[in-house]
């Protein structure tokens, strides 16, 4: 064995030298403030970004109101023209009827032919219907149909003998209708049937002249056979006096005839 220290123990080379790190080192501490402050970086981003949206979401609202508004306005213009033009294409085919019906009262005082007056108001009656049915509008069908509440109004009832109870009777003032909207409906009355009073006073009646009839039949009868028999009766006394006469005059006959004997 040798003396040399040095062959006696292995010398440590990294005894002496500072440790070598093989990983990264960790990153510095964050501080409290440190954090609070990003923390406040970061709503300050998020608020200037809602009030950027909010800006543009409030511009996008007052043009989008501003549209509305326009559309109202545009839209009311048009209903307002729609109407002007549908009142003057009315008036404009019931003006010839108003024109011809101020001729024919022009000429009420001086008419002296009255069925010429009446014909030239029914004629006028009937431009004005036909006037009317360029417009759509036509007439509700009244007397002789069922009561129709969604176009009839009744004021009243009245018993009639030609309609079933259920119908309309007459008609007061006409109704009017456009397509299927209903104008104005017609004021009628409506029928209640046969009245039964009047149909047993009806019956009454009829049965009387009847019994009449029959009783002067009868009176006519006996009034015949007391003739019959009255002029059967004089004929027999006229025939008795024939015979009594011829009597007497054959008696006096012979009585003349013994005389002369």
């Amino acid at each position: 064995m040798s003396d040399d220290p040095t062959s006696q123990a292995p010398t440590d080379e990294t005894s002496d030298k500072p440790a070598e790190s093989g990983a990264s080192e960790a990153p510095a501490e964050v501080t409290p403030l440190a954090a609070a402050e990003a923390r406040v970086k970061e709503l300050e981003a998020k608020v200037a970004a809602a009030e950027t949206e909010a800006k543009n979401n409030h511009a996008r609202t007052l043009r989008v109101a501003a549209d509305f508004e326009n559309h109202r306005k545009r839209s009311a213009r048009e209903v307002e023209e729609a109407k002007r033009s549908g009142t003057q294409s009315a008036l404009g085919k019931l003006l010839p009827v108003f024109d011809n019906l101020e001729r024919a009262t022009g000429h009420l005082d001086a008419a002296t032919d009255t069925k010429s007056l009446l014909d030239g108001l029914r004629m006028v009656m009937k431009q004005f219907d036909e006037a009317l049915g360029k417009l759509g509008i036509e007439r509700v069908a009244t007397v002789g149909k069922p009561f129709d509440p969604m176009v009839h109004e009744s004021l009243q009832f009245e018993h009639h003998d030609g309609l079933e109870a259920g119908l309309v009777s007459r008609e007061l003032q006409a109704g009017y209708r456009q397509g299927d909207g209903l104008l104005r409906p017609a004021l009628v009355v409506v029928s209640k049937g046969p009245d039964p009073e009047a149909k047993a006073t009806a019956s009454g009646a009829e049965a009387a002249p009847k019994a009449d009839t029959d009783a002067k039949a009868d009176t006519d009868a006996k009034a015949d056979t007391d003739a019959k028999a009255d002029t059967d009766a004089k004929a027999d006394t006229d025939a008795k006096a024939d015979t009594d006469a011829k009597a007497d005059t054959d008696a006096k006959a012979n009585a003349d005839t013994q005389g002369e004997s």
